[in-house]
């Protein structure tokens, strides 16, 4: 079943009569986790745009630019995680990528995030 749907995920994102919006929306959401795959060199080289040209063309579409996307997805993902009791803020800070539970709620207070 997992298999099936990992498959599923990776044909959509090569599928080009899918609109690129949504294939840069599920990419982003499948490499939350992986902070050297959301570079602008990464994700532009991924769907063949121009790293100069990403910016600007990933606001025509998201109409926000690319690290408030990037940023809005991880604090809802976050925020997800804070309501289980049972995870500790360092587990959650790790699995995000952040050096430790200080430079986590830096992020949070950053982004006004209660």
């Amino acid at each position: 079943m997992i298999e099936e749907y990992l498959i599923n995920r990776n044909l959509i994102l090569s599928d080009n009569t899918i609109p690129i919006k949504n294939r840069i929306s599920i990419y982003i959401q499948q490499n939350i986790f992986c902070k050297e795959k959301l570079s602008i060199s990464a994700i532009s080289y991924y769907f063949n745009i121009s790293p100069n040209y990403f910016s600007s063309f990933f606001k025509e579409k998201f109409e926000v630019n690319y690290k408030t996307y990037v940023n809005m997805y991880l604090i809802k993902m976050i925020k997800k995680k804070l309501k289980n009791k049972d995870i500790k803020l360092k587990e959650i800070a790790q699995e995000f990528g952040f050096t430790d539970t200080s430079h986590l709620a830096k992020f949070l207070k950053k982004n006004n995030v209660n």
